[in-house]
């Protein structure tokens, strides 16, 4: 056990990183994984430990022809700074219209298992910029909902 008051950076093992996917408003498909990076224990009770992770969350978009087209000469993506989601930097919001498969992750970590799943909130999408050939810059937002319980079986 690490000495009181510290964090305990523990090792995982991935159960499953599952694809889930949602269907967009503009008929996009957008397809979401959670990958874990590095898991720590903040402290245990008698319920189990409490966690906190760092993750990584690609993100993958299918998009009709149509929108493809309106994009094909447009500029890459200007990366560095961050845009803001407004208007005035060329974003629409577009509705989740349908939650296809949703997105699931489990990792093993001593007798427990951590499990992380995201819920989408909602998606925006930027006509004025391409991050590849055709599909223009998108944003998903989610909330993450996390349990950790008793692993089954030996670890």
């Amino acid at each position: 056990m690490a000495k009181k008051g510290l964090p305990r950076q523990v090792d995982f093992q991935a159960i499953r990183e599952d694809w889930g996917s949602v269907k967009l408003s503009d008929g996009s498909e957008a397809s979401t994984r959670v990958i874990l990076a590095d898991l720590w224990i903040v402290s245990e009770d008698v319920i189990g430990p409490r966690v906190v992770y760092s993750s990584a969350i690609p993100l993958r978009v299918k998009c009709p022809a149509d929108v493809m087209d309106a994009v094909k000469n447009k500029p890459l993506q200007r990366t560095g700074k961050p845009m803001p989601l407004t208007k005035e930097e060329g974003f629409e919001a577009l509705t989740v219209t349908e939650r296809r498969k949703p997105t699931r992750s489990a990792y093993r970590f001593d007798d427990f298992e951590l499990s992380i799943e995201l819920e989408p909130v909602g998606a925006a999408r930027n006509m004025r910029f391409r991050v590849g050939p055709g599909v223009p810059l998108y944003n998903l937002r989610w909330s993450t909902k996390s349990r950790v319980k008793k692993a089954p079986g030996p670890a």
